[in-house]
């Protein structure tokens, strides 16, 4: 009993500490893709229609996928008592996890990336679906 109390202790306080990381570089990323665009030379500001629904199409999917880490990883407690009902999810696993995160990451980087160098960076998006793939077929292939 002592050991399951050890761990879920463990996993809120990594669910807290990765949510506090993970939220001020989420925000920065979105910030700086229209502050690069101002200040570059060279850069429309402001963006394009095109750019602009790039810049959109890729956010959407990142907000989701980082409220639903933050769900997942985040302790679930009792309204009333503030006891511990469920410690959270390991955010350090494999599988939909790390796929979250993959995705995420790639966003951030196509979003300041295409601000820096130019709108050519988008096409980097298509290495999730690259990415994941052979990890659905390899999937596939264990449970068929």
């Amino acid at each position: 009993m002592l050991i399951s109390n050890v761990c879920a202790t463990c996993y809120c306080y990594l669910a807290v500490c990765h949510q506090q990381t993970f939220h001020p570089i989420l925000r920065c990323s979105q910030i700086s893709y229209f502050i690069l665009r101002l200040i570059l030379p060279n850069r429309t500001f402001p963006p394009t229609w095109r750019q602009l629904t790039l810049y959109l199409t890729t956010t959407i999917p990142e907000l989701v996928l980082f409220q639903h880490l933050t769900s997942t990883g985040s302790p679930k407690r009792e309204p009333t008592t503030g006891a511990l009902l469920a410690p959270g999810e390991d955010l350090s696993q494999g599988g939909v996890t790390e796929w979250c995160f993959d995705v995420i990451y790639i966003t951030w980087f196509c979003q300041v990336g295409s601000a820096l160098v130019g709108e050519f960076v988008w096409w980097l998006y298509l290495s999730v679906c690259f990415h994941t793939r052979p990890r659905l077929k390899q999937s596939l292939v264990a449970h068929g």
